[in-house]
């Protein structure tokens, strides 16, 4: 095979029963370095990290290769030399594929392999910009060879291990290794120590290192038979090969330590890791920051240190865990290659900085840290007496001494409170309470308490409170607790908006406070009193036991919310006192606690209470138990004290028969005292809070299209609540009723075209509003409809028997028309008489017209412009925009409602619409808006108000029409740049909601929800059509009406 060969022979003497391959080309990918506990550097300039050697098979696919045959008797001629094979499917893109070819040995018995073979470079580059290294030199800091690899699942093996070896050539012997894959087919990780590797001769190779001078290859061999195979090769195998090939990818030597491990840059799809600049902690004298976690997002990070420390001091206790961890990331790396440096403060109290920069040497991230100075009563823990804070609680009493330390320069109080509590429930089983009013500087007191811990002491924990005063209750360190912490948490029966919320049947309570503002005083501090109890009890030395019903402290989260949780259990009912210190200022509720046996005995008393019972009784049984039962009293009082609506709250609660919970009770009262108040309601206002505080039970249909379509308008809404204060109801669910009607007259009324009838007189959710089903056939029979709808349209009605007893009269006038053959020519024909009121089966009364009131005339509403009959649904919105000047005609008769509107012409309409005083001195941005032009001037107005942002191109789209969704979304965008807000809530899509671009969806679903635009029918948006005149003036009126609180057309 010539001289290349002969080496190659030479080099695989050593060499049985194995294919080798061999890895030459290494990649520049490697690791910043950082060790477990970086020590934070003060200088300006950061250590260079150490980095790993990795071969990545994504850029080195120039192996040099030669190749060779091991073993017996070899085919004639020979076989070829095979190619270099890579596979796009490896672990992280391109891998390396070995495949054994030693099948071309002759002798079955004597087939042992090949090898690849290309010579090392003697020195290696491990990252871009830094100097080239001696191979040897850094080979011989390895800790592991590690690698990916991957192998088919084999029958043969089953439960058993694949074996292959890794052998490094050297200048002093040839070490390998062996190394084991599970058989599943997968690709597993794979890391062999460096001191495994061992030359039968010399022994390991980490005791050969000074003999050696050059590492020449890797080799990765696959031994034909058992152990890789699961079988050994007999005669038939010559011409049916066994082609199970081995792969590698991603190969890492790795020089990391315990206590420095090096980096590595990362694999393909993992780079993000490598510039992450954030930091899990920061410590001082070894401890973590307390509430880093709390604080990394804030601009400035607040450090506490002790009294007496110096900014030297500060420099040399500062430091960092560790850098930003990729713990179980695929590529096993636990560092991400981040370093940092610490700027010390130049004085204390100061701030200090501490610089972050990640692995990819880019990305930084500066923490601004202020050093301040802690608190200066420190507990000394460690000499505490009496318990072990450390150990598992004990039951029995008690003695304890907690010695607290002044490192101050002023006198100081504290007082501490020790509290046994059940860990489930949070129920204070013993309390103690000791104070000291005067620690002097440099000196220590010792604080005595004494409480006893009940049997069964697992469910039990013994917590220690430290603060300045009992009366202040500012934390002046963190509570020390013995024991598991108790497990109270939030709960869905915890009402919001309110500090104190109590579920009286479960004797739960959740007490809920926030704090805006960071403060060194970071916990929250709870302490609830028992009925009739104050902290001059304490003070002047009542035993704590009699005074203290819950005492405890809660971090605030990362939204300011701090949580108590407990039950009352079998506390006895009255109003208690909880005291809360959010940052420095106590705040004190006061709460009435009805005992859960006293709600039973409530529940079991309204039960008896009879229908018919007397006034006074009911209101004393009332009285008796309200605050028992937690009701909301609120509505309740507004009624006015035993008035006749309380009376008729009361009267309703006891009509019902029996009450199996409490719940049962709640619910009752709350929907009568709901009615009440709406009967009691003598303004829009009045009914107008009760939308807005109370609809949950008062239930009137606010959400449905026919509301907030038609009811757009601030007016509209108060018109239907006067009526509704005008009212007296029997229950809800008339009072529903009669919202619904109310709201379909209203919309008949305001109608803004003569369009609109039929849609809101024939649309199925309106039918039941109706007292019976209104019939169409005579109108559907009509040549011309409009005559009907226009009439319709410019009438006043004043119930919805009026309106369908009038539509009948209309459609039977015109029919008689129509079939007489003269025409309509009935302009100056009387108005039908108007019908009766709105029929409910109440004692509601609705006044309605007498027959002989007179009957008005009836008169068409004409367009300025001539052209308009084949839109009529937007007539009146265009006579109203000319009236204001925002539209204008081809001339004056024409407005040519179907042509097309271009992008330039609309923004012009709804900027004149918005109010907004035009810009004549501004500068466009757009390279299609020609100075001077008729629209220049609204164009550059509205890019500088916030209205339109142009297209991605950098034009403006001058001379383009307009699509509907587009002038959805500039309608959109103005009323957000106007400040009025619109609130969410579920919506039907649009059958093409596909077609509609992902950038206008909200606007298109915004701006129907409150009836500015609609679909073209068939519940079908079409949102690419071209917006004609027509529709475009129907959408700025809309949009003009809703903003000045019009009712839509100007009626």
């Amino acid at each position: 095979m010539g001289a290349k060969l002969k080496k190659i022979k030479k080099i695989i003497s050593f060499i049985c029963c194995f294919v080798f391959v061999f890895c030459s080309c290494f990649s520049n990918i490697s690791f910043a370095v950082e060790s477990n506990n970086v020590a934070v550097e003060s200088k300006a300039e950061q250590t260079i990290p150490r980095y790993n050697y990795k071969i990545s098979f994504e850029t080195n696919d120039e192996l040099g290769a030669g190749y060779g045959y091991m073993g017996g008797e070899k085919q004639t001629p020979k076989p070829p030399k095979p190619k270099k094979e890579f596979t796009e499917d490896g672990k992280y893109g391109r891998a390396i594929m070995i495949t054994y070819h030693g099948f071309h040995i002759i002798n079955s018995a004597d087939r042992w392999g090949g090898v690849y073979y290309s010579p090392m470079q003697p020195v290696i580059t491990l990252n871009e910009g830094l100097e080239p290294i001696p191979l040897h030199d850094y080979m011989k800091e390895v800790q592991i060879v590690a690698f990916w690899a991957k192998a088919p699942y084999s029958p043969y093996l089953g439960n058993k291990q694949r074996q292959f070896d890794i052998r490094i050539q050297t200048n002093a012997g040839t070490y390998s290794a062996n190394a084991f894959i599970d058989n599943t087919g997968e690709w597993q990780y794979i890391k062999i120590p460096m001191a495994n590797f061992r030359d039968s001769k010399r022994g390991y190779i980490v005791d050969n290192y000074d003999e050696i001078t050059e590492f020449t290859a890797l080799l990765v061999g696959i031994p034909y038979g058992e152990k890789y195979f699961g079988r050994s090769p007999d005669e038939s195998t010559y011409n049916d090969p066994w082609i199970e090939p081995l792969y590698i990818d991603e190969i890492l030597f790795d020089r990391s330590t315990p206590d420095n491990p090096a980096i590595t840059l990362p694999s393909l799809g993992e780079e993000e890791y490598f510039s992450d600049a954030e930091l899990v902690d920061i410590l001082v004298e070894g401890k973590s920051v307390p509430y880093f976690e709390q604080q990394k997002n804030n601009e400035v990070i607040h450090v506490e240190m002790p009294n007496y420390y110096t900014a030297q001091d500060i420099k040399d206790v500062v430091g960092v865990p560790r850098s930003p961890s990729t713990m179980g990331s695929k590529t096993e790396q636990i560092k991400t290659g981040a370093t940092t440096q610490f700027i010390p403060p130049a004085e204390f109290p100061g701030q200090g900085s501490l610089i972050v920069t990640a692995g990819d040497r880019i990305t930084k991230k500066t923490y601004v840290l202020n050093f301040i100075k802690r608190y200066p009563l420190q507990v000394q823990k460690d000499q505490i007496l009496g318990i072990d804070i450390e150990g598992q609680l004990t039951s029995g009493y008690k003695n304890i001494l907690i010695p607290i330390h002044n490192e101050g320069e002023v006198n100081l109080s504290a007082s501490i409170i020790a509290a046994v509590s059940e860990i489930e429930t949070g129920k204070v089983q013993s309390v103690d309470f000791s104070t000291v009013s005067n620690i002097k500087p440099g000196q220590t007191e010792s604080f005595n308490l004494q409480v006893i811990v009940p049997g069964e002491s697992q469910n039990y924990n013994l917590s220690f409170y430290i603060w300045d005063g009992i009366d202040s209750m500012n934390s002046i360190a963190d509570s020390i607790i013995v024991g598991q912490p108790s497990k109270m948490e939030d709960s869905a029966d915890a009402i919001k908006n309110s500090r104190v919320n109590i579920n009286p049947e479960t004797g739960k309570i959740i007490i809920k406070g926030k704090n805006s503002n960071y403060s060194r005083n970071r916990k929250a501090t709870l302490l609830v009193l028992k009925p009739e109890k104050t902290v001059d009890n304490l003070l002047n030395g009542m035993n704590p036991a009699e005074v203290i019903l819950k005492v405890d402290e809660a971090a605030f989260d990362s939204d300011g919310i701090c949580i108590f949780g407990y039950y009352m259990d079998d506390q006895p009912t009255g109003t208690y006192t909880a005291r809360t210190n959010l940052d420095g200022a106590v705040i004190e509720e006061k709460f009435f606690f009805g005992n859960p046996q006293e709600v039973k005995d409530g529940i079991k008393a309204f039960n008896e209470m009879a229908e018919d019972a007397d006034e006074e009784s009911m209101f004393d049984l009332f009285n008796q138990y309200k605050n028992v039962f937690a009701l909301s009293l609120e509505l309740y009082d507004w009624l006015g004290e035993e008035s006749l609506y309380q009376l008729n709250v009361l009267k309703q609660v006891m009509a019902v028969d029996t009450y199996a919970t409490l719940q049962d009770i709640v619910s009752v009262f709350n929907k009568a005292v709901v009615l009440q108040a709406l009967n009691k309601s003598e303004s829009s206002t009045d009914v107008q809070n009760l939308l807005d505080n109370y609809n949950n039970i008062l239930g009137f249909d606010i959400s449905s299209k026919l509301y907030t379509k038609n009811l757009s308008h601030r007016s509209q809404r108060e018109s239907v609540n006067k009526k509704i204060s005008e009212l007296t109801f029997d229950d809800l669910e008339t009072a529903r009723l009669i919202f619904k009607k109310l709201v379909l007259l209203q919309a008949i009324n305001d109608v803004i075209s003569y369009g609109e009838i039929y849609e809101l007189l024939s649309d199925e959710q309106n039918a039941e509003l109706f007292d019976e089903e209104i019939d169409f056939t005579d109108y559907n029979s009509l040549k011309d409809k409009t005559v009907v709808d226009k009439k319709m349209a410019d009438y006043t009605f004043n119930d919805l028997t009026e309106v369908v007893e009038t539509f009948y009269k209309f459609v039977k006038a015109q029919k008689e028309i129509e079939n007489s053959g003269s025409g309509n020519k009935n302009d100056n024909k009387k108005s039908p008489t108007r019908g009766s009121n709105t029929s409910v089966k109440t004692n509601i009364v609705i006044d309605s017209i007498p027959d002989n009131t007179p009957i008005l005339p009836i008169h068409d509403k004409k367009s300025r412009f001539i052209d308009m009959d084949s839109v009529l649904w937007a007539q009146a919105a265009v006579d109203k925009l000319a009236e204001l000047n925002i539209v204008s005609g081809r001339n004056e008769q024409i407005f040519a409602p179907n042509e097309y509107v271009t992008r330039e012409e609309f923004v012009k309409m709804l900027y004149m619409a918005s109010g907004k005083e035009l810009l004549t001195d501004g500068q466009c941005v757009f390279s299609d808006v020609c100075t001077g032009a008729w629209y220049y001037d609204y164009i550059v107005s509205a890019v500088k108000n916030g209205f339109v942002q142009g297209k991605s191109d950098g034009t403006f789209g001058v001379g383009e029409k307009i699509t509907r969704q587009d002038a959805a979304v500039m309608v959109a965008r103005v009323m957000k740049q106007l400040g009025i807000a619109i609130e969410e809530e579920m919506h039907e899509s649009f059958d093409d909601d596909s077609v509609i671009d992902e950038y206008a969806k909200d606007s298109v679903y915004t701006i129907r929800r409150i009836g500015i635009i609609n679909g073209v029918g068939n519940n079908m948006f079409a949102p690419k059509n071209f917006a004609t005149r027509a529709e475009a003036a129907k959408i700025i009126y809309d949009f003009y009406s809703y903003i000045n609180g019009l009712p839509e057309g100007g009626k």
